[in-house]
């Protein structure tokens, strides 16, 4: 088993992100490694339909509203960091974008980290065939070893 000084906690923001900070600040301290938070978002706007015709002003409207995106993004990612403060190793923040699972993946190879941390919702059936689950994703394509933390109340 390699020594695991870089982990990488990937957090969808959402209620249970606060569990899945705290258990990856407890295995960082306990390996005395350094810790990355990260959050990836798709943004929506962008998967527009091939051919479209924006009317005038369109852009001007999707550039302020993905300024507002992220800076709602970034101040919420903060605000996680900041539960951390205080704490006895390397801690900091990315905010990225793209598909979730694929840059996850990516970013962890690239960076070179050695273990990634993240939450599922532990959704079932149609819901999870509709939304489908990045946790699982990961899993599959990742080649580092990946921690799920159950979210589900």
């Amino acid at each position: 088993m390699t020594e695991m000084k870089k982990i990488l906690c990937a957090i969808d923001l959402s209620e249970g992100s606060s569990k899945v900070v705290g258990a990856a600040a407890g295995i960082t301290q306990a390996l005395g490694a350094e810790l990355r938070l990260i959050h990836i978002f798709d943004h929506p706007l962008y998967n527009l339909p091939t051919g479209f015709n924006p009317p005038a002003g369109y852009s001007a409207a999707l550039l302020e509203a993905d300024k507002g995106i992220r800076q709602h993004l970034e101040e919420r990612l903060k605000e996680q960091l900041d539960s951390l403060e205080g704490s006895d190793f390397k801690v900091d923040c990315r905010l990225a974008e793209g598909p979730a699972a694929q840059q996850i993946v990516e970013y962890a190879r690239e960076e070179k980290y050695e273990l990634i941390i993240m939450g599922t919702h532990g959704y079932s059936g149609l819901k999870h065939a509709l939304l489908g689950s990045v946790a699982e994703r990961v899993v599959r394509t990742s080649e580092v070893p990946v921690l799920i933390i159950p979210t589900r109340e």
